[in-house]
């Protein structure tokens, strides 16, 4: 499935905006108002389709498109993701009109809230699935907190709309590899770090782990409750205090847990001797694929014990998922997303929103193309359509897939035409790309460095004015030549480091004078030469 074209007409900073995210159409809808400034019905949804010369057919392959939403900050770019996603969902406001159009094989769709006048079939809803990857913090988990959870996909399948939020954390990681795919398809590969987990340790978390990770569960007496369940040393004690503070939450009692017998009789379904034994016996580099459906239902599954205990991925070269760094798991947890999704249907539309998030500009430079390599070995149609702030995925991304998004005086989001001192994208210089106002406007100095540069040009302009010469003398030699001068020393552009040098003998020649300016760069001069017999 691809996305076609999207309009809509009012949505947080989208105003009668309209975007194109196929290459291959020039899609335009003739919004036309009343006196009551309401649209009227039947406005025309021109889809123009282009000549074989006017665009790039198939550039990612058959069944990949990708298209990028670039522009600066507060532009609108995850505006248009969530405006995606609420057509959709039809969760607009009654009064906000919206049209989105989708291919599906040869076949173009529209979902609207209005009447208008196409040639191509009205639906519902979509007729595939939309994934959502959303912008990560620190801890590789959604800003969302109302992520779906990857181990109740099947339920989600059968809502309205079939879209799906996902997530990248360490325990939609477990759920993927351990219960979902069980044993590692061979088809997943990865070049950019080759970790690919076969192996799988479970041990049973600490009690200190335990306890602080439910606190929160209470709502009185919680350093009492927590002093007490460090005091014990019966582990079957404390297992059945957790679950009773995540059964009962802020309803807990003291005396309830307290008593080891009425904690069973209140915990009674839930069947923990086999999650002591792990206090014994852990599991220790178990091959994924051995481990039994009541392991997975035990360690693994939602509703299962996972919240008790530490998991490790190991793969052929020992190499563990705890020892990865974030951005390793940021990029390993998305890649699996796309591959398990891909396995599981056959066409769906993936929204990232900043996937480049965490990681290191040589992964972000290898992305694309990672994305790529994994998807064009699945069946089926995919487009992938990502907000970004890089430069090094844009370089990846011809110009007539791409998504320029700027503000306008009120501060709406507007699609502009292309970068406006760069024709193409791809292939382009990294730093070309950055230099564009899309993403420096101010130029791609670091603010602090500049404003230390600024104070010596600044310094000058004063000089320059011939006023108060005597006073500036002082100040000078006092508190600013020695800051200036190595200020001027660690500038690590050459051409700018000499540029500054010129404005500071210039200020030395005014206010010391020709001779002791020119005696204060001999002194310069002979201690640089005695840092280089060093």
């Amino acid at each position: 499935m691809e996305l076609v074209y999207l309009w809509v007409e009012d949505y947080k900073n989208i105003h009668k905006q309209g975007f194109n995210f196929l290459p291959r159409y020039e899609c335009k809808f003739h919004d036309e108002y009343d006196e009551d400034d309401k649209l009227k019905d039947d406005c025309k949804l021109e889809i123009i389709e282009k000549k074989d010369d006017e665009y790039i057919k198939d550039f990612f392959g058959e069944n990949i498109n990708v298209t990028a939403i670039v522009g600066k900050n507060g532009s609108g770019k995850s505006s248009v993701l969530n405006a995606i996603i609420n057509c959709g969902e039809k969760s607009f406001p009654e009064e906000t009109n919206f049209i989105l159009v989708y291919q599906s094989g040869d076949k173009r769709f529209y979902i609207s809230n209005t009447e208008i006048k196409t040639s191509i079939q009205k639906v519902d809803n979509f007729q595939d699935l939309i994934i959502y990857i959303d912008r990560e913090d620190n801890d590789g988990l959604p800003i969302n907190a109302g992520a779906t959870r990857l181990s109740s996909f099947k339920r989600y399948k059968q809502t309205f709309t079939n879209y799906m939020k996902v997530d990248t954390s360490k325990e939609t990681i477990i759920n993927l590899l351990v219960v979902e795919i069980g044993k590692i398809n061979s088809s997943f590969e990865l070049s950019t770090f080759m970790y690919l987990p076969n192996r799988i340790s479970i041990n049973l978390k600490t009690p200190r782990e335990l306890i602080s990770n439910h606190i929160n569960f209470i709502s009185k007496d919680r350093q009492k409750v927590e002093d007490y369940f460090m005091t014990l040393s019966d582990i079957e004690h404390q297992i059945l205090i957790i679950e009773y503070l995540r059964k009962r939450s802020i309803k807990s009692k003291f005396k309830t847990i307290q008593n080891k017998n009425n904690l069973q009789r209140i915990c009674k379904k839930y069947n923990i001797s086999k999650i002591l034994k792990l206090n014994h016996k852990p599991v220790e580099k178990q091959y994924i694929n051995e481990l039994t459906e009541e392991d997975k239902k035990l360690y693994a599954r939602k509703g299962g014990f996972n919240h008790l205990l530490e998991f490790d991925l190991i793969d052929e070269k020992d190499r563990t998922y705890n020892n990865l760094s974030h951005g390793e798991k940021v990029l390993f947890g998305q890649l699996l997303n796309i591959y398990f999704y891909s396995i599981n249907y056959s066409h769906e539309i993936f929204l990232f929103d900043e996937p480049e998030i965490s990681l290191h500009p040589d992964w972000q430079k290898r992305y694309i193309n990672e994305v790529y390599n994994l998807l064009k070995k699945m069946k089926g149609n995919n487009h992938f359509i990502f907000t970004s702030h890089s430069p090094f995925l844009l370089s990846d991304i011809p110009k007539q897939n791409i998504i320029f998004l700027d503000k306008d005086e009120k501060g709406n989001c507007k699609v502009v035409d292309g970068l406006k001192k760069k024709k193409q994208t791809f292939g382009a210089n990294i730093h070309t790309l950055l230099s564009d106002s899309f993403f420096m406007e101010d130029g791609l100095m670091g603010e602090f460095a500049k404003s230390k540069i600024n104070e010596i040009i600044d310094f000058q302009k004063l000089v320059k004015k011939n006023r108060h010469i005597d006073c500036l003398t002082k100040i000078y030699l006092h508190s600013k030549q020695k800051n200036f001068w190595q200020t001027q020393k660690i500038i690590g552009e050459e051409y700018l480091k000499q540029v500054i040098k010129n404005h500071l003998v210039e200020i030395e020649k005014k206010l010391l004078g020709k001779d002791r300016a020119k005696q204060e760069e001999i002194k310069r001069v002979e201690a640089y030469l005695e840092s280089l017999k060093k």
